[in-house]
């Protein structure tokens, strides 16, 4: 099983408006339950690895790029808070969120 880099990080907010990342591995933030925020917004594309925010139980906000947005599998499993996922068009492929 791979595990997460940040496990256990006491993480709230993740904003990636000022990077020109375009992919987010498999596991990279899972188990961080402490993130609410998640702003994907200004980044042209991105692709959402799988389990990438397994188990991030405080994720409420998810805000993503008019670009492409690819999500694999299991990306945003147990995350059971949404409040709000902004999507500004539909993504190219979802497989499974929850």
């Amino acid at each position: 099983m791979v595990y997460s880099a940040a496990s256990g990080v006491s993480l709230t907010d993740l904003d990636l408006t000022e990077t020109s990342i375009a992919q987010i591995g498999e596991y990279a933030f899972a188990n961080c339950g402490n993130i609410k925020t998640l702003d994907l917004s200004v980044v042209n594309d991105v692709i959402i690895g799988n389990c990438a925010f397994y188990y991030c139980e405080s994720l409420a906000e998810a805000k993503f790029p008019v670009g492409d947005v690819i999500i694999a599998d299991y990306a945003f499993c147990y995350c059971f808070v949404f409040e709000l996922f902004s999507l500004p068009h539909p993504i190219l492929a979802l497989c499974v969120i929850v």
